[in-house]
């Protein structure tokens, strides 16, 4: 009998802790190998849910988005892109190293305050003697240039925010120039 209430007892202990290690491990973003939730949105190219890591990102200007859906972008107006599929092309340089970054994600940022951002991956490669000028013949900085067509069909109509991020060391760095695109 005493064997009965000591395992009942146990059990009550158990149980809350039990759905407390439950809601925890479920509601944990996923992670990539690197250990960045917003990485493994990258990876899998998906729409996240950005969870504040607490830590502010790194700030830079060495960047810009020239060109969004085929038009060459003059000033800080959204632009309203003709589908949901949509090239972006510009070029970013990590303003430490004076090169490009090996990898870099297009963030594709709701403005209706509900924190969604989604995640494109981009590779630079794309030869830009210009920007390697401007930027004091950096060799690294040759290769700043990229193009890429963004996926937004799983999107909801809107406006949404265009940034650059990278990462440098542990540290995200996010570039924004102003730009933003309407999606209908």
């Amino acid at each position: 009998m005493n064997h009965l209430i000591i395992q009942r007892m146990n059990m009550k202990r158990l149980v809350p802790l039990a759905l407390v290690l439950l809601v925890a491990a479920c509601s944990r973003p996923e992670q990539s190998a690197s250990g960045d939730p917003a990485g493994a949105a990258a990876e899998n190219g998906g729409l996240i849910v950005e969870a504040p890591s607490g830590v502010a990102p790194l700030l830079s200007g060495a960047c810009n988005i020239e060109a969004v859906d085929g038009v060459v972008v003059q000033d800080m107006n959204p632009i309203a892109v003709k589908g949901r599929q949509f090239p972006v092309a510009g070029w970013l340089i990590d303003e430490v190293g004076g090169d490009a970054p090996s990898e870099l994600v297009v963030r594709i940022a709701s403005q209706s305050g509900d924190g969604r951002v989604w995640q494109h991956k981009v590779v630079p490669a794309i030869e830009r003697p210009d920007v390697q000028q401007a930027h004091g013949g950096a060799a690294g900085a040759l290769k700043s240039g990229f193009s890429s067509e963004i996926d937004a069909s799983a999107l909801d109509a809107g406006t949404y925010r265009l940034t650059l991020s990278y990462r440098r060391g542990g540290q995200s760095v996010v570039c924004d120039n102003g730009r933003a695109v309407i999606l209908k």
